[in-house]
């Protein structure tokens, strides 16, 4: 019985692992694209990059397994 918990908690930490990873590269993806885009304009492109990107993870992380099921 133990076994088959701890085998959840892994699978379970496994997706999750997998889901942040994937949201926040496409996150980061998609802000990266837009550098080209001439109406927008950054003073710190790598900040943006970082910071924006991640707090826009947060959407994909409750998105993805929705999408999922």
């Amino acid at each position: 019985m133990r076994s088959r918990s701890l085998g959840a908690a892994a699978r379970f930490l496994v997706s999750a692992s997998v889901v942040l990873l994937v949201a926040y590269v496409t996150a980061f993806m998609e802000a990266f694209t837009l550098e080209n885009f001439p109406y927008y304009e950054h003073t710190d492109r790598w900040l943006m990059y970082k910071y924006g990107s991640a707090f826009y993870a947060l959407y994909f992380i409750v998105s993805f397994p929705m999408f999922a099921r």
